[in-house]
């Protein structure tokens, strides 16, 4: 059975993705509603990840995967902000774009539901390979058959 940190990413990415999806209502209030949970969940992240990364790691790796996740927090953001590069100002779309074009009609909704994929790629990650609960939460409970399992999958 699995308990903790493992189900809290699990139930935080099912956030993430139900947050997607009343943000792909064309509807202000719908949009900030969905915003506010989404924002909720990648809060909820900083602090799960982070936490799984240490427990699940050697010791001897706990450092540079920390900074990895950290690394790629931050490179989240910054893709996040180049994805809004093709959007045109107000006076560009006066001038140049049609205003019916696909950029300025619907490409918010690609924004929005591109963290859709890595929900999905976490979750079948998390349900095929990192299906086991950390070795720390293992040893806390005393349960020293799956630790020794765990472990012996881990090292080999």
């Amino acid at each position: 059975m699995r308990y903790g940190k493992w189900n809290m990413i699990l139930a935080t990415n099912m956030l993430v993705l139900v947050s997607i999806g009343i943000c792909m209502i064309n509807n202000q209030v719908s949009i900030m509603i969905g915003r506010f949970f989404y924002g909720m969940a990648c809060g909820a992240f900083t602090v799960y990840i982070p936490k799984f990364v240490a427990e699940y790691s050697p010791a001897e790796y706990r450092g540079p995967f920390g900074a990895v996740n950290q690394f790629m927090c931050t490179l989240g953001i910054v893709v996040c902000s180049l994805m809004a590069l093709p959007v045109p100002s107000k006076q560009t779309a006066l001038n140049v774009v049609d205003p019916n074009s696909f950029i300025v009609t619907q490409y918010w909704r690609v924004v929005w539901g591109l963290p859709a994929l890595f929900v999905l790629l976490q979750v079948s990650l998390m349900l095929t390979v990192f299906r086991f609960d950390t070795p720390v939460s293992y040893k806390q409970r005393a349960d020293y058959d799956n630790l020794s399992q765990l472990l012996a999958k881990m090292y080999v």
